[in-house]
């Protein structure tokens, strides 16, 4: 199947057809006349408009170009093979050459500097770490279980939404009721700043900002503005208070199998499609800020704008940065040589 984009009801007919040793067998054949050539199949959860999925098109388009066809890509979307989970455990086995999602800071702890609460504070700081000594050696440590992960980028920061107030000072947050993924670093972060954080499914936040039952809500620009919270709760905070990373992870076997130049070009376009993400996340988080602030009756703040705050709020979650490293993700070393790269965007 040469076409990039696979849709659930082709994957469904697939299934149903065939076996799945027979649907999975294999990462290389011959073509006629003897070439060799390689058959990349990748996954993610989210759909084929999400910008992880456009990038990763993109990916798929300069590989094959690039390698003269060597090298066929299968892009699956929308969690049509299933979990993250799962995915993840695909990548592993190698029934799956390559993923995006969940799961990285198993392979390696290190990834978690990126959760680390007002470490980074803006996109440009984000771009600049990923193409740094130090994300490219977290990758290299990252390499093992089966995993190979050529390049890393940046899942876009956090922010705040709430009824009654602004959240501008670390104090705003004290007492309210802020719903929240059930991941320990926000959680943690909730609690050092007083707050009650409150985990629930994002779907059902909406209704319970207008009951009352919530304050105020925690996630991406672009998924608070997707969910017209700004309906609800007029006080927007582009907080950029926390990340994610987003390594690629491709099954070791199948990338070893590669011969020398097909594994450089990969790795380039590797590269330049992790910070084509960064691109189009930056944006896409820029622009649902603006549009989010720019609604009636919202008022909006974005942290970025007001380094001074930013430095207060940094400040008050250092004894969250020693939760992790007493947790053995990294050190302070670590920390401090993070921080280093991020100055030099800073000045």
């Amino acid at each position: 199947m040469n076409r990039r984009v696979i849709s659930s009801v082709v994957l469904v007919f697939l299934l149903v057809l065939l076996p799945v040793t027979v649907l999975w067998a294999g990462g290389q054949k011959d073509k006629e006349g003897g070439e060799q050539t390689w058959l990349f199949r990748y996954g993610n959860q989210q759909p084929e408009t999400h910008s992880r999925t456009i990038s990763m098109l993109w990916f798929a388009d300069q590989l094959e170009e690039r390698s003269g066809g060597r090298i066929e890509v299968e892009v699956y979307h929308s969690g049509v093979l299933g979990t993250e989970k799962e995915m993840f455990e695909m990548t592993v086995t190698g029934a799956l050459e390559g993923y995006r999602g969940a799961f990285y800071e198993q392979l390696n702890p290190q990834f978690n500097l990126y959760n680390v609460p007002f470490l980074f504070q803006t996109y440009e700081e984000m771009m600049h770490f990923n193409a740094s000594q130090m994300a490219k050696d977290m990758c290299k440590k990252g390499s093992v279980q089966g995993i190979y992960m050529p390049a890393v980028g940046f899942t876009g920061f956090r922010s705040v939404i709430t009824k009654d107030r602004q959240i501008v000072n670390p104090e705003d947050l004290k007492g309210l009721k802020m719903r929240s993924p059930g991941q320990a670093p926000i959680l943690n972060f909730y609690r050092n700043f007083n707050a009650n954080p409150q985990e629930m499914a994002f779907s059902e936040v909406y209704m319970a900002l207008k009951q009352g039952v919530l304050d105020g809500a925690d996630n991406s620009p672009t998924n608070i503005l997707a969910a017209k919270l700004y309906e609800i709760a007029p006080y927007f905070t582009a907080l950029n208070y926390m990340a994610g990373a987003d390594p690629l992870m491709v099954n070791m076997e199948w990338y070893e199998s590669l011969t020398p130049d097909l594994q450089q070009i990969f790795n380039d376009i590797a590269v330049e499609a992790l910070q084509y993400w960064d691109k189009l996340e930056a944006k896409a988080s820029l622009d649902a800020i603006k549009e989010i602030s720019s609604a009636p009756g919202v008022e909006g703040i974005n942290m970025s704008d007001l380094p001074d705050k930013a430095a207060v709020w940094e400040e008050g979650c250092k004894p969250l940065w020693q939760v992790f490293v007493d947790e053995g993700n990294f050190t302070w070393d670590d920390i401090e040589r993070a921080q280093k790269i991020i100055a030099e965007v800073r000045g």
